[in-house]
């Protein structure tokens, strides 16, 4: 075959894996289609190591309102208006992408919209919102109230809604502001890097229940020398920490902590076998 016909066959193999649309993949995988077409993408708990059996994930077709004429997304007071807003957005992929189903260049004030219900079995519980990541500032308006705000495109934030939420459909509003000037931290995007900007939410975004008091996060420091874990919890207003570890079904130490100071939990390190170690407070 010559370089022409190569380039024929090629082609259509392309065009047939990934049917014409709006926007086209710059640089498809055999993943691609499959992604933008999920309902729900990266659908799986999003943070193993302190994950909660109770969760909501979030992701999946938001209202989208941004390009040139979107209101400033920077510290607002108040939501941006979505009437006759028709573009929809595919969280959490970055307005930029191909799969965000937007594909623009530099989106500088972006605004999302997602209707949401609380499961009914989480009544009297504290709901937390999640957000994985957001590029650059992000204020969140949960039914018209702000509820929050957090400056940095690279670290995840938690706001406690509760206040907020009423019976029924909830409305969860999120405004994104990226000046895209190369001036805040953007790592190897932008003008002076190898790729191109990334703005607005592109980690995934989800909801959980906990008690009044739960776990905030949780510091493992192990001591192989000493034979034990060095552990520091963090909690809101909780006292008494208890730590086991387990290797499968069968308990091998318990220890019982303070929130908020470190202790320590022994442990006898098995050649074989997998420890577990989960957390309790009161």
């Amino acid at each position: 075959m010559t370089t022409y016909q190569y380039f024929i066959y090629f082609l259509l193999l392309f065009v047939n894996a990934y049917p014409l649309r709006g926007q086209v993949a710059q640089l498809p995988t055999p993943w691609t289609e499959t992604a933008s077409r999920a309902e729900v993408p990266l659908a799986e708990y999003p943070r193993p190591q302190l994950q909660r059996a109770e969760w909501l994930c979030l992701n999946g077709k938001w209202d989208y309102l941004g390009g040139k004429d979107a209101p400033d997304a920077f510290q607002p007071q108040k939501p941006a208006v979505f009437d006759n807003v028709a573009e929809k957005i595919l969280v959490p992929y970055c307005p930029e992408s191909f799969l965000s189903g937007i594909q623009r260049k530099q989106e500088i004030n972006m605004w999302y919209r997602r209707i949401f219900e609380v499961p009914a079995a989480w009544k009297n519980k504290q709901i937390i919102l999640h957000f994985g990541a957001v590029d650059h500032d992000a204020t969140i308006f949960v039914n018209g109230e702000q509820a929050g705000s957090h400056a940095g495109g690279y670290d995840a934030f938690s706001i406690n809604i509760t206040p907020f939420l009423k019976n029924g459909k909830n409305t969860l509003i999120v405004a994104a502001k990226d000046l895209n000037d190369g001036k805040t931290p953007s790592g190897k995007n932008g003008p002076r890097g190898d790729y191109t900007f990334t703005s607005g939410i592109w980690q995934t975004v989800w909801l959980e229940p906990v008690n009044k008091h739960f776990i905030q996060g949780i510091r493992l420091l192990p001591e192989l020398d000493h034979g034990r874990l060095k552990i520091f919890v963090e909690s809101d207003g909780a006292k008494k920490i208890s730590a086991a570890a387990y290797d499968g079904k069968q308990l091998i130490t318990k220890s019982d902590g303070v929130s908020g100071s470190y202790f320590y939990l022994p442990i006898k390190i098995r050649s074989s076998g997998r420890q577990t170690a989960l957390f309790s407070m009161t």
